[in-house]
């Protein structure tokens, strides 16, 4: 988490600096200074740049830099837009600062005296897009959506891994069994003085294989080392089968829902980025122009496919495009543990927006 909290706060921080004209060379993130009349609320905002930005291993000068200058850059270029659109470079800022205060638009640095939401800003040259609820995409979820829509497949992918694991450990004492990166933090190892295994991730267990057997269902820390074994060895043709039925009946299952739900009014245009105001999407090389729902007109779910993705990952492709044309826009959508598998619930993400010419996004 640290390095994508690195990431995302010095590149919103530092487009944020740029607009601001902030000196970069004597910014000091523990006591930020900005122009507070060009802040919404700048005693809140100079709090949560201490709070977000001012952490061991999240706060880089270099990164920041980069940042503010691309904030720099970018002004002309937004202004140009925003004077098509009859509106002016807006004069006060605010920064959502790790969270969306505002669920009708898209901005990390909103525009508040102006009709545009903001800018949304992320740190990769592709189209990443939003970290949608399951519930967003027709699925109704409680916990690991896995183990809700296809219980005994996924008892029996988690059972055969720990068994598979637990068999390398007993057989090799004294070894780290986990993934090919990582396997110093989150591993087992059999202790054969007391017949137990140890389960070592950010928390641990130690516990003999019946009672580690009987413990699978819940994903939890000390799982993580089963999980990371998994992904380094799903190559291996029977590995990748222990996933096999669980990853058919997800699939079938949720390409239903999904074609289902997001086929009716602006789902898929919501789940797109589409939002009741306009905004502006920056990363390190392109801006667009990301006009509001009500200015797109009618966007339609064209289709989903099976992506056929590898690991613990289950991925589709889903296609979008104008009602009265051809040309389609195609994003991913990931089903995925994004924080360790086993370790945590899995999660759903949007990205890689493909073509996004064909459903109204500008490049300026």
């Amino acid at each position: 988490m640290a390095n994508s909290n690195k990431t995302r706060y010095n590149s919103e921080v530092g487009i944020l600096l740029g607009f601001c004209d902030a000196c970069i060379s004597t910014f000091d993130p523990a006591i930020p200074i900005l122009d507070s009349a060009r802040l919404l609320d700048s005693a809140k905002v100079v709090e949560d740049i201490s709070i977000y930005l001012n952490r061991e291993h999240v706060y880089d000068q270099d990164e920041l830099a980069v940042w503010s200058l691309r904030g720099r850059e970018i002004v002309p270029v937004i202004t140009k837009k925003l004077k098509e659109l009859g509106e002016d470079w807006p004069t006060v800022y605010d920064w959502a600062a790790g969270t969306n205060r505002n669920p009708n638009h898209s901005a990390d640095i909103s525009f508040i005296d102006s009709k545009i939401s903001g800018v949304s800003i992320k740190s990769k040259s592709g189209i990443t897009l939003n970290n949608p609820s399951p519930k967003e995409l027709g699925i109704d979820n409680a916990g690991d959506f896995f183990l809700q829509y296809a219980r005994q497949e996924y008892i029996s992918w988690k059972t055969q891994v720990f068994q598979t694991v637990i068999d390398l450990a007993q057989s090799q004492p004294g070894v780290r069994i986990g993934g090919k990166k990582g396997v110093d933090k989150y591993y087992i190892i059999y202790l054969p003085e007391d017949d137990k295994f140890s389960c070592v991730g950010k928390k641990s267990l130690i516990a003999t294989r019946q009672e580690i057997l009987d413990k699978v269902i819940n994903n939890c820390e000390w799982q993580r080392g089963f999980g990371d074994w998994f992904v380094a060895n799903y190559k291996n043709p029977k590995v990748a089968e222990f996933m096999k039925p669980l990853r058919e009946s997800i699939t079938r299952q949720f390409m239903a829902k999904m074609l289902e739900y997001l086929s009716k009014d602006d789902r898929v245009a919501r789940l797109v980025k589409f939002a009741d105001a306009p905004f502006f999407y920056v990363n390190p090389s392109k801006v667009y122009y990301v006009p509001s729902l009500r200015e797109v007109g009618t966007l339609k779910l064209k289709s989903i496919r099976d992506a056929r993705a590898k690991g613990a990952t289950i991925k589709f492709f889903l296609e979008c495009g104008m009602e009265n044309s051809d040309d389609v826009a195609a994003v991913e959508i990931h089903f995925r543990y994004a924080n360790g598998v086993f370790e945590e619930n899995p999660t759903c993400r949007v990205q890689s927006l493909k073509n996004p010419q064909f459903i109204g996004w500008q490049l300026l």
